[in-house]
């Protein structure tokens, strides 16, 4: 059998951090080993990523992998391309675009039978029920989450973070506890506020608060903390209990989030100025010591 395994990557690095878009594609049992171009490369990401980089690339790695002698194989090879893009030529709304095509995260319903957890029974209800609106929880959202038809989603293209989740029903909504400390470890946009916090360096104490949790499973990750409400802020946000990060999404409507859960789960992991939300730290938006208790 033979075989050739045709690798992509587009790398860009923007303040230390990697960003990467990856395609492959297998031919087999050809008469005439397939060969490339760098234009027949650029093609290929042209069609696949939906973007042109022509103009933005920095430098062209080709790799031609030797034959590799595995059994069975009469011939496997790999061809290897990772185009490197250089942000010095492009601008704010260039690094936008390749952004959003990088993470074109997309999501879609999902049949609960794929789900790799236990499910709820429909009648089940929960210990200590919650009431939405004693938190300033938004109609259209619990409206929304009603459907049970809305409750399974799959997630494409994210990279990072899950790719099935569970969300909450609305009768099944519940409050997490959410914490932080006085630092700038997780700041990326505006120290301002992080400087004239009161409270900033105290190693004794934190910020709390009471959230709503909206995702129940994931295939992936801790559910807890993935897509929460918080009440103070009247905002959607995200927390990391293992690091004490909290995100908060500053301009997202019910229906942004609902629209596309997986660009808002993945915020997590890569918010930051260039993301495709705006997203940020509680201190890059918002003065903690005016919403929460310190203690």
């Amino acid at each position: 059998m033979k075989v050739l395994s045709l690798r992509i990557w587009v790398d860009l690095k923007l303040d230390g951090k990697e960003h990467n878009w990856y395609w492959n594609k297998r031919y087999e049992n050809y008469d005439e080993r397939p060969t490339f171009t760098d234009e027949s490369v650029l093609e290929f990401v042209r069609k696949h990523m939906k973007l042109d980089v022509s103009q933005w690339i920095d430098k062209v790695d080709n790799f031609g992998n030797p034959e590799y002698d595995f059994e069975g194989f009469e011939e496997f090879t790999e061809r290897k391309y990772t185009l490197r893009l250089n942000p010095e030529k492009m601008d704010h709304s260039d690094t936008r675009k390749v952004l959003l095509a990088m993470y074109g995260i997309k999501t879609k319903k999902m049949n609960p039978k794929k789900a790799t957890w236990e499910l709820l029974p429909d009648n089940h209800v929960p210990d200590k029920a919650i009431k939405p609106e004693d938190y300033n929880f938004p109609q259209e959202m619990a409206d929304y989450l009603n459907a049970p038809a809305n409750l399974f989603k799959a997630i494409d293209g994210g990279q990072e973070g899950p790719t099935m989740i569970e969300l909450r029903a609305a009768a099944n909504l519940k409050l997490i506890d959410v914490e932080f400390w006085a630092d700038d470890e997780h700041i990326t946009m505006n120290r301002n506020f992080f400087e004239n916090d009161p409270n900033k360096g105290n190693e004794e104490k934190m910020y709390r608060f009471k959230a709503i949790d909206l995702v129940r499973k994931n295939d992936q990750y801790q559910s807890e903390g993935l897509l929460i409400w918080i009440p103070e802020l009247k905002k959607f946000g995200a927390y990391d209990p293992e690091h004490q990060n909290l995100v908060v999404f500053p301009n997202a409507k019910p229906k942004d989030v609902y629209g596309n859960f997986g660009k808002y789960i993945a915020a997590q992991w890569l918010c930051g100025p260039d993301y495709l939300v705006k997203c940020g730290n509680i201190y890059d938006y918002y003065e903690p010591w005016k919403y929460f208790d310190f203690k």
